[in-house]
């Protein structure tokens, strides 16, 4: 169930972002803009799973020219000027605490890619390549954008920025690349509500099944052959968060939750790898100092947030 939230939360966090980016192009009322985007986001969702993934494939494909995009603008002026990276004195806890949270929450969401287990073809052995290599390429693309944007453009100027990407853009190729930009952005956080909505939709569907929620929630649409009624209850739950809470405190939810989350299944893990695996089914089998590490970090990020959150 706290995955679940985890997802739920997030997306709120996410639809809330979208509809701060969205009125500086339409002058629209946010709570309009959040409801109408979840309306079609969550028909996607229940048309088919196969036609959701490919909206979001696609999506992924727009926002990850976007990222590159920002390199671009951004890497002459890096490689010209990289003592603006240089660090005079050892950052304060709290900015330190608040920069590990909101980078935690930049990599919410690829353990989500374990809930669709159920409509993947061998999903022992894809999942685990399709989790990694994820991970590995944003790393590698988060990793050249916060080097190019803090070389390229004062950090102090990022830091007062609405949208500090949409900076960087604009010192490279002009003021329309950057507003080009805070559209790409736009879409990032439509798939970002999507692939949200999709997962907690299938946790509930797979609580329900097993006993541990209601039987509705296992319904299945005799046509579209989705969850319907749970992906529904998933997006009223978003609807609701959305339109409740403020965007910061959305997303230090969604950290705390997760990180509770992963602290929990690693500490499973380590009991599963203790008691001895009894499964008779293919399947990925991790290594077993990777959950004991796993539980090390959660908790020491989590401590981390605590700080940053009263500091």
């Amino acid at each position: 169930m706290a995955l679940a939230l985890s997802g739920l939360v997030s997306s709120a966090a996410i639809l809330r972002g979208f509809a701060g980016y969205f009125t500086e192009f339409a002058a629209f009322p946010a709570p309009l803009v959040m409801l109408g985007v979840l309306t079609v986001l969550t028909a996607a969702a229940l048309w088919g799973v196969r036609e959701a993934v490919w909206a979001a494939g696609l999506v992924t494909l727009i926002e990850v020219a976007g990222l590159v995009f920002v390199v671009a603008a951004g890497l002459p002026e890096a490689m010209d000027s990289p003592a603006m990276i240089t660090m005079t004195a050892a950052p304060p806890m709290a900015g330190f605490a608040a920069a590990v949270t909101l980078a935690f929450f930049a990599f919410v969401g690829f353990e989500d890619i374990v809930n669709m287990a159920e409509e993947a073809q061998r999903p022992e052995r894809t999942l685990p390549i399709a989790i990694g290599a994820t991970l590995g390429a944003a790393l590698v693309l988060y990793g050249l954008i916060a080097w190019v944007s803090v070389s390229a453009v004062d950090p102090a100027v990022l830091a007062d920025s609405p949208a500090p990407l949409s900076r960087v853009v604009e010192q490279g190729f002009g003021d329309r690349a950057g507003q080009a930009l805070a559209g790409v952005a736009l879409i990032a956080m439509v798939n970002g509500v999507l692939v949200q909505v999709l997962m907690a939709s299938r946790v509930l569907y797979g609580m329900a099944k097993r006993g541990a929620g209601p039987d509705w929630l296992a319904a299945v649409h005799p046509a579209r052959r989705t969850p319907h009624l749970a992906t529904l209850v998933a997006a009223g739950v978003v609807a609701a968060l959305a339109l409740a809470a403020p965007l910061a405190v959305l997303a230090q939810g969604t950290v705390f939750v997760v990180l509770v989350v992963f602290a929990l299944v690693n500490a499973a893990l380590i009991a599963v790898k203790r008691r001895g695996d009894a499964s008779d089914h293919p399947h990925f089998t991790a290594p077993v100092w990777a959950p004991a590490v796993g539980l090390v970090i959660s908790l020491a990020l989590f401590v981390i947030s605590i700080i940053g959150l009263f500091a």
